[in-house]
């Protein structure tokens, strides 16, 4: 279930032509040179939403995808394009044709936040592209 949420935020991410950085928590390891085409997906705290009668539960799985600027962002319109970027990596993930196609429960994606952040302990002008997403999975028992 949680896993199935994290495979489909990589699959999106694939189709989108990026390359996912398989790394679990170490994010500086990523070479320089392919930054601008790696991805990270990470799982955050998973909480039930919701418990029927059915014996079905709707399960929260909240993740985040992380975009690493390939190079040096220095000016507004570098800024620009790794945000452009977001708005497709956004509308791709929460397009609800995407999402229902699934046989994992997976039910819908929902937007929660974009952010830029500096990359830990550069000195070099690259920024990481922070996207939280929350998957709703229906589970039965």
């Amino acid at each position: 279930m949680i896993a199935a949420v994290l495979t489909y935020a990589s699959a999106r991410m694939k189709a989108l032509g990026y390359t996912e950085h398989k790394s679990t928590f170490n994010l500086d390891n990523i070479p320089r040179t392919k930054r601008d085409t790696v991805f990270h997906v990470e799982q955050n705290t998973v909480t039930p939403k919701t418990v029927s009668g059915s014996g079905c539960y709707d399960v929260n799985v909240p993740f985040t995808v992380r975009v690493f600027s390939g190079q040096s962002c220095e000016s507004l319109a570098d800024r620009d394009k790794l945000l452009e970027a977001g708005d497709t990596i956004i509308d791709d993930m929460v397009l609800a044709t995407n999402a229902q196609t699934q046989t994992t429960g997976l039910k819908n994606v929902l937007f929660g936040s974009l952010t830029l952040e500096p990359l830990s302990g550069s000195n070099e002008n690259s920024l990481i592209l922070k996207i939280e997403f929350t998957g709703l999975v229906i589970k039965s028992t």
